[in-house]
């Protein structure tokens, strides 16, 4: 079962007169970041999403989309994506500017799509969100988690933290607004800061959202020691390469399997990252390449137009599914490449993967003109198709290894030894074959939340009947209502039991208190 995706209740802006106002922020005096998710439905005119100042040249920072595309304004003076975005979906946006430097740049979903030398922004007066200057231009979407920084924050800042709701104490955090209050007429600075702002003419709507909620029970462990990968050399012969021998737990009518990758400067064309063999089956599963990437589902193979590119981090995901074939291709949680595969096909589960190498036989003859050269990172395989948003949500977060559909995780991160550990309960951990172990610092990999549990409450919650945890119990009123949150530490749910309404206390079967 897919992780149910967080829902909120957030401002819905009509594009006529909804807008929230900050009051007074100083920006002139530091360089500056300001992050947010957005949805927006379009428009011909401009849609703002963050404003502050006044007319006149490097006088107005402004913020939003005009004639769909996206524009990081000093009125007069402004920086502009090239693509228009009318798909209508969630985009994670982060615009920075380095007054040292005068420099902007946009990111995209954690990848930077706009970039120049700047003037030098003079805006003073009330930050407004959804307007500009609290008259015109009104945003016509849903936004969430507005995040003002008194830095630069790098691609790899935004790719750890753009999944996650913040705790509100972050260095260099100026004003956070999750914008998730769900009623009233102020919404909270989280940050503690006093920059609340004033709703007007609010009107709130539910609505799935691609981030991880912050709950109180949640701390972020501090890493403790630097990241590592795995280095695949393989120069001269196919000697570099992982293999998990058997694969016992290899799924059979769907799949998602995902990993970090860089290939290497001068990494050959057809280096296979991964692939899955079987007795009868040598092209079982393969990520064969990295440029026009192919994939091969049980020997039928398509090949694609995207390549990887050298040198850089980026996550990879493929999705599969026996009853109709659909085949995806994610890199960056993006979809790129879609193609028909295997349709009807049954894959067998006593697998052997194989990292490095592209495999001719049943966990062997390797072709050196194959050998992958690079970098892998955080594989996953999962035994159901994860959605673009749960691959959104997860991709720059490890997991815990207890995550429902996870039947293979290996984040290659020992940093040291000749065994790979599959985080998993199944066991299939990996042998190491002539691959070295190298730095990954330029990997941002939000580490494992560690849960808080908070004191029980002097009754329990029983569900005999559910495996999933109950996390924090207490009562709202003593035996009427009990508020309860279970799920997995990555997407808690939250759920009222109200035992005021039919509910058959003596079935231990429903729950007892």
């Amino acid at each position: 079962m897919a992780p149910t995706p967080s829902t909120l209740s957030l401002l819905k802006f009509n594009g006529q007169n909804v807008f929230i106002d900050c009051g007074e922020l100083d920006l002139n005096s530091t360089s500056f970041t300001i992050e947010f998710w957005a949805k927006h439905f379009g428009g011909k005119e401009w849609n703002v999403v963050v404003q502050q100042g006044e007319d006149g040249k490097d006088r107005s920072l402004h913020i939003g989309f005009v004639n769909d595309i996206f524009a990081f304004c000093f009125y007069s003076d402004d920086l502009v994506t090239s693509k228009k975005y009318i798909d209508d979906a969630w985009h994670h946006w982060s615009c920075v500017y380095d007054r040292d430097r005068k420099h902007q740049e946009i990111f995209c979903d954690g990848q930077s799509v706009a970039a120049r030398s700047s003037g030098n922004l003079n805006s003073s007066g009330n930050f407004y969100i959804g307007c500009y200057n609290g008259t015109r231009l009104f945003f016509n979407g849903l936004i969430a988690e507005v995040r003002l920084w008194k830095t630069v924050r790098t691609a790899a800042d935004v790719q750890r933290d753009m999944n996650v709701q913040l705790a509100g104490q972050e260095a260099d955090l100026l004003a956070y607004w999750p914008l998730d209050e769900g009623e009233g007429k102020i919404v909270k600075d989280a940050t503690g800061n006093g920059h609340d702002g004033t709703i007007h003419n609010e009107s709130w709507q539910n609505t799935a959202v691609p981030f991880q909620r912050h709950t109180v029970q949640e701390e972020i462990a501090p890493a403790t020691k630097p990241n590592s990968a795995l280095k695949f050399t393989n120069a001269k012969s196919a000697s570099d390469y992982v293999i998990v021998k058997p694969f016992a737990t290899s799924p059979t009518h769907a799949l998602t399997i995902e990993f970090w990758i860089k290939v290497g400067k001068n990494g050959r064309n057809n280096g296979t990252p991964l692939g899955i063999s079987t007795p009868n089956q040598s092209n079982e599963f393969i990520i064969y390449g990295c440029k026009n990437i192919a994939l091969y589902v049980h020997a039928a193979s398509q090949s694609s137009s995207i390549a990887f590119k050298k040198d850089q981090w980026q996550h990879c995901a493929v999705t599969w599914e026996s009853q109709t074939g659909q085949t995806q291709l994610y890199i960056d949680g993006e979809s790129v490449f879609s193609t028909t595969l295997a349709k009807g096909a049954v894959l067998d589960s006593q697998g052997i993967l194989v990292l490095g190498q592209e495999q001719d036989s049943y966990g062997g003859s390797f072709d050196t003109s194959q050998a992958f050269q690079g970098q892998i990172s955080e594989v996953r395989v999962w035994n159901d198709v994860r959605t673009p948003e749960e691959i959104k949500a997860l991709m720059s977060q490890r997991c815990t290894g207890k995550e429902e559909g996870l039947v293979g995780y290996w984040p290659l991160d020992e940093g040291e030894g000749e065994t790979v550990k599959d985080k998993t309960s199944n066991g299939n951990d990996g042998e190491l074959h002539g691959v070295t172990w190298g730095t990954a610092d330029d990997l941002a990999l939000k580490p494992v939340p560690t849960p808080k549990r908070s004191t029980p409450a002097s009754g329990a919650l029983r569900f005999p009947k559910l495996s999933l945890p109950v996390h924090r119990p207490h009562f709202i009123q003593p035996a009427l209502a009990v508020d309860v949150e279970r799920g997995r530490p990555e997407d808690l749910v939250s759920i009222r039991i109200d035992l005021l309404h039919g509910a058959n206390y003596n079935d231990p079967a429903a729950f007892s208190v």
